[in-house]
């Protein structure tokens, strides 16, 4: 709690009238990087000029370069735009995500001319963003990721990085012709009932944890990004109900429904 206060006292100064626009975006920069240390001790400050990438950190894997401008009004539109030929102009490595905070640019300001301005280059946090994660109500790092979640577009307020997650269509599930290795699969099931892997696909992005009979054709799986509808026939798979929405729950045939838990690949059993 009393990290919060002194960076709350911090980002505070950033709004004096008495600073000059270098001091304030200094300022800035260095409460951004605070922010982004509670994650990633090892984050570098390197800061060389007002439109380029000063913070740069890794965050589960993944590098990341921020730039932090303090324009704020009709001008943070062309600040923008100095921001994405300032990352250009830093060559940064491959497969770097580039993220602009616009520090005192509140979401209710952002239009057309800002998202513009932005293109696909990286994407684009505000004030909102920036003070949701100075009051402890949930770390930068995790408002970044979440702003690359695709299909997000570059920009997504800060209500809907909290409240809504986008909906992914997971990929069809394919059978083998030449089977890579034997499947082995985690199956409790009750007394009398055998199970056995019939069907299972590579490279799913969601995991199972799982799975109850539909029809004969049809298998139902659960996933952490919701559930999951299995063609266990043809090896496709669509979304039945996403995570973000709740889902009434049919009555099932506890005759004909069995459950078993999947672990470590994506398989339907019977």
């Amino acid at each position: 709690m009393e990290d919060v206060r002194e960076l709350l006292a911090e980002y505070g100064q950033c709004h004096s009238s008495e600073l000059s626009e270098q001091e304030r975006q200094q300022l800035l920069v260095e409460v951004v990087a605070a922010l982004v240390r509670r994650t990633d001790a090892d984050v570098s400050v390197v800061w060389r000029a007002p439109d380029e990438p000063a913070i740069f950190s890794e965050v589960a894997g993944r590098d990341y370069a921020i730039t932090v401008t303090s324009v704020s009004g009709p001008d943070v539109a062309a600040a923008a735009r100095a921001a994405v030929r300032g990352c250009d102009q830093r060559e940064l490595g491959a497969g770097v995500r580039w993220v602009l905070v616009c520090a005192r640019t509140p979401g209710r300001a952002v239009d057309d001319d800002l998202r513009a301005a932005l293109g696909g280059a990286g994407v684009l946090l505000d004030q909102d963003h920036l003070e949701a994660a100075v009051c402890g109500l949930v770390p930068l790092t995790t408002l970044i990721r979440a702003a690359f979640r695709t299909p997000r577009p570059p920009y997504t307020p800060l209500h809907e990085l909290l409240l809504q997650e986008p909906e992914e269509t997971p990929p069809p599930l394919s059978l083998s012709a030449v089977p890579s290795g034997p499947v082995t699969v985690p199956a409790r099931t009750e007394p009398g009932i055998a199970a056995s892997a019939v069907l299972a696909g590579e490279g799913w992005p969601m995991r199972p944890s799982g799975l109850a009979w539909e029809t004969p054709e049809r298998a139902l799986v659960t996933t952490e990004s919701g559930l999951a509808e299995v063609d266990v026939q043809r090896g496709r798979a669509a979304v039945a109900a996403p995570a973000a929405r709740r889902a009434r729950r049919r009555r099932r045939d506890p005759r004909r429904s069995s459950v078993c838990a999947v672990r470590a690949s994506c398989a339907v059993v019977g």
